[in-house]
């Protein structure tokens, strides 16, 4: 079911806390500041490997143009930064529902406030992976 509207999160010492679907705006600058982080990452480690400005440069282009996919963004959600990043859009409780839901519930979280429908994610069979 994709979420529409605000809904509960219980947590682990049974309270609740309150997560809500993002908006449109909200997704943008979210994957911008995703492909921002990408970008620096590819910058510094193609100056570590010494590569030529010319190169650095399509290196940087090309994990900026890659981190802007929805694809990248949803994958980024297994990661607990990805995870974060959206809580704390999403919610005023991020770091609440951080300590008290499993970290691949948090996953979970940020896909739905994402707007992914969570049974329409195919899971392997054989590894338990998306």
């Amino acid at each position: 079911m994709i979420r529409l509207s605000a809904w509960a999160v219980t947590l682990s010492d049974g309270t609740t806390a309150t997560m809500r679907p993002l908006t449109v705006r909200e997704r943008i600058g979210i994957t911008e500041a995703f492909a921002s982080q990408c970008a620096e990452r590819a910058s510094a480690d193609a100056k570590l490997a010494g590569m030529a400005s010319a190169e650095v440069f399509r290196e940087v282009a090309a994990a900026r143009r890659n981190a802007r996919t929805a694809s990248a963004l949803v994958m980024d959600c297994f990661t607990l930064d990805g995870s974060m990043r959206v809580l704390h859009v999403a919610s005023d409780d991020a770091e609440r529902i951080a300590a008290g839901v499993e970290p691949k519930e948090l996953s979970w979280i940020a896909l739905e406030a994402l707007g992914v429908d969570r049974e329409d994610v195919e899971v392997r069979s054989d590894t338990g992976n998306v």
